[in-house]
């Protein structure tokens, strides 16, 4: 099991985590920051929903960073729901392995 932070709208990133799971490595928590809330909207929104869907994947949308957007939770899909870091630190014991990755642009 795993974390995975998403801090960027980079568009491939469902397709790694998919191919993650296929793998056996379903993390247990998605967590979206900063601009990787712009993944939690749209055609994009709709691949993790899918994958939530399909892994019983935990999807959690930073309440901080949606503030900043003006996106509120009746504008998230159903399998989103927003919540704070300490969703992500809650993962750490469950785990039997931890990581935190970091997406990002670069």
């Amino acid at each position: 099991m795993s974390a995975v932070l998403v801090t960027d709208s980079q568009k491939i990133l469902p397709f790694e985590v998919a191919r993650a799971c296929e793998a056996g490595q379903v993390p247990q928590v998605v967590f979206f920051l900063g601009e990787g809330m712009l993944q939690a909207q749209g055609k994009q929104a709709e691949k993790w929903s899918q994958l939530a869907e399909q892994y019983s994947l935990h999807l959690v949308c930073c309440i901080d960073s949606c503030a900043e957007l003006g996106i509120s939770q009746d504008k998230l899909l159903s399998h989103f729901h927003l919540g704070g870091m300490g969703e992500l630190v809650e993962a750490y014991p469950q785990s039997t392995r931890f990581r935190i990755r970091i997406v990002t642009g670069k």
